[in-house]
């Protein structure tokens, strides 16, 4: 399980308000992932018109980091990610 994962259980899972004692900080926890999210978005997404996983491969390959999170540069991030 994901060091963050273990925050969402089935009793956080789809509640409104989740107050975690020792839970990661709102940028690390994936509880509040989508919380800055545009519906419109967010509705894309729910409906598999807009595929997140992709988006994330581009930002981490935008960014120039490879599977670790190490920097690598731009084009090796393409090749590893597969933009």
């Amino acid at each position: 399980m994901d060091k963050v994962d273990k925050y969402l259980t089935n009793e956080t899972r789809g509640k409104r308000n989740i107050f975690i004692k020792n839970a990661p900080s709102d940028e690390r926890n994936p509880a509040f992932l989508f919380n800055s999210t545009h519906t419109d978005l967010l509705l894309r997404i729910a409906n598999k018109k807009l595929d997140p996983v992709l988006l994330a491969k581009q930002t981490l390959a935008g960014r120039g980091l490879d599977k670790r999170g190490k920097w690598v540069g731009f084009e090796e991030a393409d090749k590893i990610w597969g933009i």
